[in-house]
């Protein structure tokens, strides 16, 4: 969670109200779920790693598409 919040560059307390409880309630839904019966997290608990790993993949690719500062929305 610390890499998540640290790659959408919001202040912590905005973090926490906009994402925590989003992470909290897909962590509920998939805690004990693997992510695959045979491929990668394939154990108790995988789904919640790869969603938590694609979700810190996603924002390290956004990092790469930010308008400069200023920019108007496209």
């Amino acid at each position: 969670m610390e890499n998540i919040w640290q790659r959408t560059s919001l202040p912590r307390t905005q973090f926490d109200t906009l994402y925590v409880q989003a992470f909290k309630s897909y962590a509920a839904l998939v805690q004990h779920l693997p992510a695959s019966e045979n491929h990668h997290h394939a154990y108790h608990g995988g789904m919640l790693d790869h969603g938590l790993e694609i979700v810190a993949y996603a924002l390290k690719i956004r990092q790469m598409y930010l308008l400069p500062i200023g920019a108007p929305p496209e």
